[in-house]
């Protein structure tokens, strides 16, 4: 049985959540939305440039300004929004701003602070997601455990992940539910 134990941080949870978002499908077709509807408005635009010239380009700037609009409305989401959820979230969840205990054995993990306790068996997680960061063990697919790696050693950072691709399958994958 192997355990760590770590204090959670803004950053580790930021982190937590960036992972998270990149692998949420809507989320990666708004990040493309804008260059894609350029794209759009350039072939659309390009067509009428022999007849009209720049005129054509600068007609209707809607469409890129809409662009315009979705690309700043995913940086405030990405760089505003969620690093003051963050803060908040640990302000809010006194738990979770406390010590936190993982302790991890071929079974499962157990997650205890100062507000509880969870156990789940690794094949109870839906899926998992890792980076250079952290591990993000999805309960459901709202409900999740980051497990920073900076409290890892290199030895537990392999048990884990492959404790998780045992039960699991490869990072990313959702489980089949029945």
């Amino acid at each position: 049985m192997s355990s760590t134990v770590f204090q959670m941080t803004e950053q580790d949870l930021l982190a937590a959540w960036r992972l998270q978002r990149r692998h949420i499908v809507a989320v990666t077709i708004m990040n493309f939305a804008p260059l894609a509807g350029l794209c759009l408005y350039a072939a659309l635009s390009w067509r009428n440039f022999a007849d009209y010239g720049w005129y054509a380009i600068t007609f209707n700037p809607s469409l890129p300004l809409a662009a315009l609009f979705l690309a700043l409305v995913n940086l405030w989401l990405v760089k505003v929004k969620l690093p003051g959820n963050a803060k908040r979230v640990l302000k809010q969840q006194k738990g979770l701003a406390g010590e936190i205990t993982a302790t991890w054995d071929a079974e499962g993990m157990t997650m205890a602070g100062s507000s509880g306790h969870s156990r789940l068996a690794w094949g109870d997680y839906i899926r998992w997601l890792e980076d250079d960061a952290n591990f993000v063990l999805f309960h459901s697919d709202n409900v999740i455990n980051p497990l920073p790696k900076r409290v890892l050693s290199d030895a537990q950072v392999a048990e884990i992940r492959g404790s998780l691709t045992a039960a699991l399958g490869k990072a990313g994958k959702k489980r089949k539910l029945n």
